[in-house]
Order: C-alpha cells, then sequence, then structure tokens
C-alpha cells in the first residue's frame, strides 16, 4: 500500500492529481490560464505564491549544493500548502470570475512545478490517483 500522508512521493504525486482533476472536471481550456491574474486573497492563496516564488531558488540553491533533498523538501512542502488550499478556496465553483481565474493560475502553477521538481529528481508524475 501506498502512504498518501506525510513526506512521501506518493503524497507529492497525490497533490498533482488532484490539482490536475480541477482542469479535467471544469473542461478548462488551459492555454489560456497563463494571461490570468493572481489576486491572492485568501491566507492559504497568499501561502502558495510565496512558496512558488521560492523554486527559482531552490533549484539555484540545488545547482550551487548537489543536494537535491532541498528541492525534494520544497515539493513537499508545496504539496503540503496546496491540500489546505483546495480546501479553503473553491476553484471552479468560486465566488466570481476573477476569484476563479486566479485560482485556477495559482494551480496552473502548482501543477507545472510539482512535475518540474518531481521530473528533476527523476519521480514522474501520475494524472490520475
Amino acid at each position: 500500500m501506498l502512504e498518501l500522508k506525510g513526506n512521501t512521493a506518493p503524497y507529492v504525486q497525490y497533490a498533482y492529481a488532484r490539482c490536475r482533476s480541477i482542469f479535467r472536471k471544469g473542461q478548462v481550456e488551459e492555454a489560456l490560464v497563463p494571461g490570468y491574474i493572481i489576486l491572492p486573497t485568501h491566507v492559504a492563496e497568499r501561502l502558495l505564491v510565496i512558496k512558488l516564488m521560492q523554486f527559482p531558488r531552490i533549484i539555484a540553491t540545488v545547482g550551487d549544493t548537489l543536494l537535491p533533498h532541498t528541492l525534494l523538501n520544497f515539493v513537499y512542502e508545496l504539496a503540503a500548502l496546496y491540500h489546505p488550499f483546495q480546501e479553503a478556496c473553491p476553484v471552479l465553483t468560486a465566488e466570481d470570475e476573477a476569484t476563479r481565474h486566479s485560482r485556477l493560475a495559482i494551480c496552473l502553477l502548482i501543477s507545472k512545478t510539482l512535475k518540474l521538481g518531481l521530473g528533476l529528481c527523476g519521480m514522474d508524475v501520475v494524472e490520475k490517483m
């Protein structure tokens, strides 16, 4: 049995799969999302945006130190922040279009960051779990 809680690869993959499911369920045209403006109003959104902004520095640190666990810790922390966000911040049923677009943009950035982070460590992601 795979452990879906705690600092494990399946936990991070589950966050990715949950994030991607929003796009499938909402039939969102992903190509439009990068043009959406991110307006983090909820604390869970702000925490995710702050964490996402750390990604370039983490990549540089891993390149300088050759310590890949730094990247693995980052993707775990990002996944750990995503789960409360999904519980507290409805994406597809957000209160208005601007909030929906903002949250879709955050979800797209999270999924791309998790996929890249895991990929750099030699791990694949799964679209469904």
